[in-house]
């Protein structure tokens, strides 16, 4: 994730230059900036929690200690009988909820800006595709990360797909710099 968030910035900052000759343009750049700096200010939470849901369900599996696990892994001084009880608990800790809010805030807004960026301005085209490739996968890591379906070997495909998806999309989104200075200049 620290490599997204890398990407992420270098996109922030290819894009941040003002002076867009077009209110569509402008508006344009500013949605642009603004799904960016959505994704880039909460892809460490996003990060941390799929991190989180999958250390405690692969150690609720097999039975392994784990400080940062222990309190949903452990009852009464044994694992549980039933990961599903250690996923129950880790969903229904504050903390952890508080995070799983932000990711859904994220999520919506990155949908409704999607809907804005789903017709480009004449010019963005070509970068607006590897965009919007970012925001779905970004939107699909989340889904997982909100409501995991399937047994932790599948889940935990999902999220390096979707990790490995996001990372190439920024990387031709990336690929684009110059176009989108020209564009936003």
């Amino acid at each position: 994730m620290k490599k997204i968030t890398s990407i992420l910035l270098i996109a922030l900052i290819s894009i941040s230059f003002t002076g867009c000759g077009f209110l569509q343009k402008q508006e344009y750049k500013e949605t642009v900036y603004t799904a960016l700096t959505l994704m880039n200010n909460n892809a460490s939470v996003l990060e941390e929690c799929s991190n989180s849901l999958l250390n405690v369900w692969h150690n609720a599996i097999y039975e392994q200690k784990d400080k940062s696990t222990d309190k949903y892994t452990i009852k009464n001084g044994k694992f549980v009988d039933d990961f599903n009880d250690a996923l129950d608990s880790l969903y229904s800790d504050e903390e952890f909820a508080n995070k799983l809010t932000t990711i859904n805030d994220t999520q919506k807004e990155l949908r409704k800006l999607k809907l804005k960026l789903e017709t480009p301005p004449k010019g963005a085209e070509r970068f607006n595709e590897p965009l919007l490739g970012m925001i779905d996968s970004y939107i699909e890591y989340s889904n997982i990360v909100l409501n995991p379906q399937g047994s932790y070997n599948d889940v935990s495909e999902q999220i390096g797909k979707c990790s490995n998806d996001f990372v190439e999309y920024a990387s031709q989104f990336e690929a684009y710099e110059d176009e989108i200075k020209d564009f936003v200049n």
